[in-house]
């Protein structure tokens, strides 16, 4: 009987800021059963512990290649095939991970057969980005027939496990920032290649993240427009064919229950008593309203395990219609009762607010205003100041709209993941009485964002707007997607 042999597979990571989700995805490949196996990961220059966390790790990875000349995703992964010594060669995003843990050895098995195999794929899960044991979707592959990639078909192209010696044939193209895996899957079955399709679930991704904004959506279809028309296909009858063809995904019936053996996932914490949380929580998290403006700007938060949530808004009432809203205010009229005696405040501050803390006996141990301009101009204010000696537990209070809010609070959670963050918006204005108190007929039908457009109208109707127009876009399409566990 002929020996099956056991290539050597090689999986490629490229990353850039893929805290804390990194961390699954290497577990995921360490965990594989499957011995000739070569981890190489090609890292960009991240901001948010990603690097570090790569070199405390190393001995999890057989090459860590870091990336000094801002190559985009695609021209990552061609460097960390340049780099890679296996026979067989696939790809793990950094936020996804292995379904199993013998999916390399699955592969290898069916490449050890047969030789003459260049290239195998299978299935993908689609989990709750911050829940992986809730699967939304289920991409299930099929066989390929000829002409069956100018109907619009094509496989998961995470799933890819292929033969080296293709790569030496064709690359991916630096043409395309979101499209090149699609132009890369229409010139492998151009070619004359050997696919085989391998009923197996591969891998499981993480939904929520964003590449699911609206803008990254219409940029990936413009993309693929152009793509189709550099090989001269009808893009006008392949583009609705793809689109339609995802909405099976949806539909994947038994597969709520999937069990998930390599990583663990924790939902986003929704809380009803968020006082006695705050007190009694021994650890560090970020905290910040589920209404409106969070659903809103999701894609740009990219909320993960770190953040806790309390039901500020008509709109939390979509995800937890039994738990009892209310606002910001009240966490800071109480704040006494649960801080210990110092807060760190970021954002603005004025005499009102002053005086607030005063009465309260709360000493501000670091005051931080930040500039008015885009999340990256405060970001680089943020990254010169260092929160890493604040006493651990400490209660930080950040004044800034959502989503820069989110994205300021992200910032100084990597720096000291000991702290208690919390998002609370314009809620020290009104809690300090330099705004006007929102009228309780208001209050109680969530509809407190009418009563702030008397300040800055023209600001807070454009927010307003595009949140309610991006809310509405991910209760549609995405809404499964988000985890919020009642506790």
């Amino acid at each position: 009987m002929r020996k099956i042999q056991s290539p050597k597979i090689t999986v490629i990571t490229v990353v850039k800021n893929g805290m804390p989700y990194i961390e699954d995805s290497i577990n995921s490949f360490y965990s594989q059963t499957y011995k000739n196996k070569e981890l190489v990961i090609v890292c960009s220059s991240s901001n948010d512990g990603t690097t570090q966390y790569l070199k405390n790790n190393k001995n999890k990875i057989d090459k860590l290649v870091f990336d000094n000349k801002k190559l985009n995703k695609y021209e990552s992964i061609n460097l960390g095939i340049r780099k890679s010594t296996g026979k067989i060669i696939g790809v793990l995003h950094a936020d996804d991970f292995f379904a199993k843990k013998n999916v390399l050895e699955r592969i290898a098995h069916v490449h050890g057969k047969d030789k003459s195999i260049d290239l195998t794929y299978g299935n993908v899960l689609f989990c709750k980005r911050n829940n992986i044991k809730k699967i939304s979707r289920y991409w299930k592959s099929s066989d390929y027939k000829k002409n069956l990639i100018d109907k619009g078909w094509m496989p998961p192209h995470t799933t890819l496990f292929i033969n080296k010696k293709i790569y030496n044939k064709i690359k991916y193209s630096n043409k395309y920032e979101i499209s090149a895996d699609y132009e890369f899957i229409i010139k492998l079955f151009s070619k004359k290649i050997n696919s085989k399709y391998i009923d197996l679930n591969v891998l499981v991704m993480r939904l929520g993240g964003i590449s699911t904004s609206i803008k990254t959506l219409l940029d990936k279809t413009y993309e693929d427009i152009k793509v189709l028309k550099s090989f001269n296909k009808n893009y006008f009858r392949l583009i609705p064919y793809k689109i339609l063809s995802k909405l099976s995904q949806l539909f994947v019936g038994k597969l709520q229950k999937f069990s998930l053996t390599n990583v663990k996932g924790d939902d986003l914490i929704l809380y009803p008593r968020i006082i006695e949380e705050l007190k009694n929580r021994k650890e560090g998290f970020i905290l910040s309203g589920l209404n409106l403006a969070f659903i809103g700007f999701l894609a740009q938060i990219e909320p993960d395990r770190n953040f806790r949530l309390w039901p500020d808004g008509i709109f939390s009432k979509i995800f937890s219609r039994k738990v009892k809203k209310f606002a910001g205010r009240e966490i800071l009229n109480n704040l006494e009762n649960w801080c210990k005696k110092e807060v760190v405040l970021v954002g603005n501050l004025n005499e009102k607010t002053k005086n607030f803390f005063k009465r309260k006996k709360i000493k501000i141990v670091k005051y931080l205003e930040l500039p008015i301009g885009s999340s990256e101009t405060i970001k680089k204010k943020l990254r010169k100041t260092s929160f890493k000696k604040i006493k651990k537990y400490t209660a930080v209070i950040i004044t800034l709209p959502t989503p820069k809010q989110e994205i300021v609070a992200k910032e100084i959670y990597y720096q000291n993941s000991k702290l208690k963050i919390l998002c609370l918006g314009g809620a020290l204005n009104i809690a300090s009485g330099y705004e006007t108190p929102v009228p309780k007929f208001l209050e109680k039908l969530g509809l407190e964002f009418f009563w702030r457009l008397k300040t800055d109208p023209i600001r807070r109707s454009i927010r307003l707007i595009k949140s309610f127009c991006s809310a509405i876009f991910y209760i549609l399409f995405y809404r499964n997607e988000y985890a919020f566990k009642k506790k």
